[in-house]
């Protein structure tokens, strides 16, 4: 996300004066995930660190 798209949804969001606001692809995919189904976040994050650890032996 450039700077300007950022700071275009931050006034936006100023401006309808929410509470909360996710900016991001992933990451706000993950707060729902977080929310709504840990157990599978945990999963989802244990083998992407599991593929991370795997490729930089290589």
């Amino acid at each position: 996300m450039t700077v300007k798209d950022f700071a275009q949804k931050m006034v936006k969001a100023i401006e309808k004066e929410e509470f909360e606001v996710y900016m991001g692809g992933g990451e706000v995919l993950g707060v729902y995930l977080k929310r709504f189904f840990p157990k599978l976040l945990h999963r989802v994050m244990v083998r992407r660190s599991a593929k991370k650890e795997s490729s930089n032996r290589n």
